[in-house]
């Protein structure tokens, strides 16, 4: 008898394993936030600065605020420091001018360049994010 409850509980925790799954992936999804395009409001830099949010980083190399997604483009790591007038990626050292473009590796390419326009206030800019 004791043999059959263990394969019944076996075969139960089969049939429960798929609904773990979708559930997991549904609460991923949930974590994610909203699908699709979002705009971030950032703080407008100094010249020669630059403002950081979760996903983007607004700089000014002294031409004019450019916007930029704050994604490494060598293994994704979030960019969220400025050092020497470069921004750093914490995870292997790659460094960008202040207009994205790579000034050092072990990424291959610059930071990716978002839509922004400044805010009529004149004290930040609104950088669209496509999910």
């Amino acid at each position: 008898m004791q043999r059959r409850r263990l394969l019944r509980l076996g075969f139960d925790l089969l049939l429960l394993l798929p609904v773990a799954a979708a559930a997991a992936m549904v609460a991923r999804q949930r974590s994610l936030g909203p699908s699709g395009p979002r705009t971030l409001r950032i703080p407008l830099p100094a010249r020669g600065s630059a403002s950081f949010a979760e996903q983007a980083i607004a700089s000014d190399p002294g031409d004019g605020v450019q916007a930029l997604s704050s994604r490494c483009p060598h293994l994704g790591c979030r960019v969220d420091r400025l050092e020497g007038g470069e921004l750093v990626c914490p995870c292997h050292g790659s460094r960008f001018a202040l207009d994205g473009s790579l000034r050092r590796g072990p990424a291959r390419d610059g930071l990716q360049r978002l839509a922004a326009q400044a805010d009529p206030d004149g004290t930040s800019i609104s950088i669209r994010i496509d999910a």
